[in-house]
């Protein structure tokens, strides 16, 4: 589901260079939240409204959606009814199923592989959170660092809550729900796929950058809620609703621990 929420990042992707040109691969069939463009009403699908936006060519791939123009199991490599996607899109969007493809491995780099040089790749995934939404919730610095080492330069990226609200970038065992928006653009084909390894130097140094206190917003606590009951005040935090601590008993005043 394209959600009226995320409108912002929409409109910013679509502005980018190249994003809306055939031919177009979807990764994945969407609808379209009520409102999401007023002036193009008659969309009722992220395909419908690419095409009243200008793209010729869509192409939705999809296991079990009966609305799809293909039916592929993103599990597995591409074969004989799907090979011409190789190299041919200018533009391969992944909109919130990469989560959902017990093999995203696969999934990831068959959605690369279908971008021609020049072209764009969309990746819309949850990286915090998500509770039983999907089958992964994904490390951002592995997503980035696959779509670096084989091949592509990445010209955006951004994270989100939920609800749409642009977020920096979440530290070590951050908790809440929270999306990445990503696009990158192919510069070169590589002979083959490179994955990551997770060595354990590169967990310890996340841990160590996860120490830093990140404030992005306040609000005002009422009496007794909390982690600890207290007498009410203002209370500095990541998101609303997670769990803090007094910093100084003395002073009253909140931060993340």
């Amino acid at each position: 589901m394209v959600l009226t929420e995320h409108k912002k990042f929409y409109d910013e992707i679509f502005q980018i260079k190249g994003f809306l040109e055939s031919p177009f691969l979807m990764f994945g069939f969407q609808e379209l939240s009520q409102g999401f463009n007023p002036r193009l009403k008659d969309a009722k699908s992220f395909k419908g409204l690419l095409h009243l936006m200008g793209v010729k060519e869509v192409t939705v791939l999809d296991y079990e959606d009966p609305r799809a123009d293909i039916h592929f199991d993103m599990n597995y490599p591409f074969d004989q009814n799907t090979n011409k996607f190789i190299g041919s899109c200018n533009v391969v969007a992944d909109v919130g199923c990469l989560e959902h493809v017990f093999n995203s491995a696969q999934a990831m780099k068959n959605c690369m592989d279908a971008v021609k040089v020049g072209g764009l790749y969309f990746l819309h995934t949850p990286i915090a959170g998500y509770y039983r939404h999907g089958l992964h919730t994904f490390n951002s610095d592995m997503l980035k660092w696959v779509v670096k080492n084989n091949g592509f330069k990445i010209i955006y990226c951004h994270y989100s809550d939920k609800e749409g609200k642009e977020i920096p970038e979440p530290k070590f065992n951050y908790q809440g729900n929270i999306l990445i928006w990503l696009v990158a653009r192919r510069i070169e084909v590589k002979d083959k796929f490179h994955v990551p390894i997770q060595d354990r130097q590169t967990i310890h140094e996340s841990r160590r950058n996860s120490k830093k206190k990140t404030v992005v917003g306040e609000w005002d606590a009422p009496k007794g809620r909390g982690k600890y009951p207290w007498n009410g005040g203002k209370c500095v935090f990541p998101r609303e609703g997670m769990g803090y601590m007094l910093e100084d008993d003395k002073v009253g005043v909140l931060s993340i621990s």
